[in-house]
Formats: C-alpha cells, structure tokens, sequence
C-alpha cells in the first residue's frame, strides 16, 4: 500500500466479515466508483470481494485503503475520496487490499481529476418541479432504461426523480421515484395493473451524488435497479406500460397535481427506448453524451445555468420548463453548481464544410431531401422537418436522401447539425 492509507477498522480476518458458508476462497478484489471525479469534491468508492462461489461481497469496511501520491487527496475509511486542493487534470491510483482466511488481494483504480467548472449545473428540488410536454418518442410501451444523478436531501423521505402520467391514479406508464427510503421503478399497463421494483438506498452517503437507473426489459419480463453502475434488484413482470400515453407528461421532481416533491439535486436525465447493458451503463456514467447514441431519446443535462428552460440534448428535442409554466412561478427548481462526477463529452463534430448541397423537393405529396457532400459514408445527420426528424444516413458516394409521403402545406427543413443548411418547400 501507499500514501494516506487508512488500515480497516477490524481485522481483515476470516470471522471478521459476514459470509456465507459456501464462500470459502477469496479470489480477488475491485473498487467500484467513477473514472472521473470533480475538483474539491467527496466522492464515495467501494470495495467489493468474489469468492469460489461466484458471489462477490462489498468489504469496503474491512478493506485497507488508500491513494497515490495522496498530496492532498485523502481516502477515508468508508471509501470516501476528498480531492480538495488537488488540481484538475492530475491523476489519483486509489489503492484497496483486503485479507480472508490468510489470503491477501490487492486492486488499483486510477481516477482523473476534472475541472469543477466542466461538471456544469445542476437543479436543487424542495417542493418544485420541471415539466416536459408529451411526446412520441417519450411514450415508451416497451423495453426502457432510466437513468440520473441524484443526491437526496432526506433519504429516508418520498419524491419522484422522474414520473411519466397525467395525476390520475394509474394511469403513469413510468416512473423512478424516492418511496419511504427506497429507490423504485414502476410501470402501469392500460389496465391500471403495475408492477414496480424495490432497494433500500438508505445506507448510502447521501452527501455526494449517486448514478440510479431503472429498467424494464420487455423480452425479459424483468424490471431491474442499478446504483453507481452495480446491480441491485429485479422483479419479474408480464406487463408492458400503457399503449395509449395521450396527455401524460414527463414530470422530475414531482408528479402532476400531487404535493408529494422531490427533495433532493438532480443531474444528467437520460431516457432509452432500450434495455441497456449494465457494461454500457459504465462505461457511459460518468461521460456527457453526444446525443445521437442509438435508443437515446432524452438527455437533459441542465448546463443552462438560468432560465426557464431545459434542453433535450437528444436528437428528439424534448424541451422541458422549470415550475409549472413556461412563465417563473413558485414550483420552479433553484440552479446550483453540480457535483456530479461528469466529464465532458468526446464526440466528433460533423465536418459542415463537407456538405456541398443539401436539396429539398415536393411533388404530389412526397416530400424529399437530399445531401450531396464527402462526408464519410455512414455519417448520420438529423434532418428537422417542421419540428419532427428523420435520420439521413450518408451512403459511400458521399450522398445521402430521406423521403416522406402525403406531406401537405408549407414545410421547413434543416440540418441539425449543420443549422446552416435550410430549405422550405410548399406541398400545397
């Protein structure tokens, strides 16, 4: 071990943690928490131990644990990273050995400190909410993931983080909410049945932030909670939400004529239209998304800062507003720096210098689009048609064309990309 290491405050011993009997052998450890960490933040790792039986167990509290150089970043001994005074762009090894029945394991993670500014804003909920208008591409009736950061004010308390519906009982598709201490995901059908998912968050450090996701797995039947990218419970289910989602709104931090509020920060909302893989979930945590990642159809990540609005990142344009109008009123979210663990997004820009001609035609009633460029074949852009879009994926000659049938009236297309590129066509 190395610089500020903290010994485990019982002996790391057999008999000193709780296993079962059929775990007999230590075969290695891990830490698990974020890549990435904001300056003068606390941020909180674990430690976990698999055993011959196939089963891992969190030994956070019996482990050694420390960090390298440890100048000025100190780990604590409930796994808690201090990175006050440490600059950004400096890369901390945490280090973590644990020790059963005479066998020793050792496991490192290094992790990159980012500048605190980069992490952007969050909204800091007491009572308040945001409110984003129904749409298409939000009324998902199959395999969903939900995913956000959160840190709770009262762990122990009740709120939504974010609630599909309309303020009728039963009739919310889905929401992931806060209920009396535990984090659940729940679905209703057009029957009014649901089915929903519990796990007890209260022994987490509701200090810092915590990555939660709630999924449903349609070919599955599964409904399953993660936390910080770890797996923590399922439920098995043969209902879908509800078909017809007509005048249900997404909703965080409350849910629609209920008093019942969020009391806590949230950050980064992301909604799919598939089951996420738990390695993508991972691998995506901690990074900005790019907006264009396949099944994405919402990403707020409050970066505004101010205002009434917040912008969907996605491809889809879910815009929401804080309160409950588009106007200030007394439901709105206070902004507030975030602390969430996010690095900036690597995402590779489309080259709009490419784009030699971007055309658009409408004769009886097809409306068409088409891109000449030396753009790289399988570029997509997004093609905005009077508000909706269509993706245009650019074939190996550099072309690339989208066509939409029975259009009438005057129609505005764009690329979203490249706003530069604007045609209007009259379909009569």
């Amino acid at each position: 071990m190395s610089k500020t290491v903290s010994m485990c405050r019982m002996a790391c011993i057999a008999g000193a943690v709780a296993l079962p009997a059929a775990a007999q052998e230590l075969l290695g450890i891990r830490i698990n928490g974020p890549e990435q960490v904001a300056e003068n933040t606390v941020t909180y790792y674990k430690v976990f131990a698999a055993f011959d039986n196939g089963q891992e167990y969190e030994v956070t509290l019996f482990a050694e644990l420390g960090v390298d150089p440890g100048v000025y970043a100190q780990m604590g001994v409930f796994g808690d990273l201090a990175t006050f005074d440490v600059e950004a762009n400096t890369v901390e090894t945490l280090l973590a050995a644990f020790e059963y029945d005479g066998v020793r394991k050792e496991a490192q993670q290094d992790v990159v400190i980012i500048d605190r500014d980069s992490t952007g804003y969050a909204l800091d909920f007491a009572g308040d909410q945001v409110l984003v208008p129904n749409s298409a591409s939000l009324s998902i009736s199959s395999s969903m993931t939900v995913e956000a950061w959160v840190r709770f004010h009262n762990p122990s308390g009740r709120g939504p983080l974010v609630f599909k519906g309309d303020g009728r009982s039963g009739l919310d598709p889905y929401q992931l909410l806060l209920e009396s201490g535990n984090l659940r995901f729940r679905i209703n059908d057009d029957q009014n049945q649901g089915t929903s998912v519990d796990y007890d968050i209260r022994s987490y450090n509701w200090n810092t932030f915590h990555h939660v996701v709630g999924m449903f797995d349609e070919p599955a039947g599964e409904l399953r909670l993660y936390v910080d990218g770890e797996f923590v419970a399922m439920a098995f289910t043969e209902l879908t939400p509800m078909k017809n989602q007509t005048g249900t709104d997404v909703v965080f931090g409350g849910k629609i004529g209920d008093p019942v509020k969020l009391d806590g920060e949230l950050e980064e909302i992301r909604i799919w239209n598939i089951a996420r893989d738990v390695e993508d979930i991972r691998e995506t945590m901690n990074v900005v998304l790019c907006g264009a990642e396949p099944g994405l159809v919402a990403n707020w990540r409050f970066n505004e800062g101010e205002g009434q609005v917040v912008r969907d990142l996605s491809r889809y344009g879910n815009d929401g507003y804080l309160g409950d109008s588009p106007q200030p009123d007394n439901l709105d979210p206070r902004w507030i720096l975030s602390e969430a663990p996010l690095s900036p997004a690597v995402c590779e820009p489309v080259d709009c210098d490419a784009i030699r001609k971007f055309k658009v035609t409408c004769r009886a009633g097809t409306l068409q689009a088409k891109v000449r460029s030396t753009l790289p074949g399988g570029t997509e852009l997004t093609i905005d048609n009077n508000g909706d879009f269509a993706v245009m994926t650019i074939r190996g000659n550099g072309n690339g064309k989208l066509a939409w049938k029975e259009q009438t009236g005057i129609h505005t297309l764009f690329i979203r990309e490249c706003p530069g590129f604007l045609e209007a066509v009259n379909c009569g």
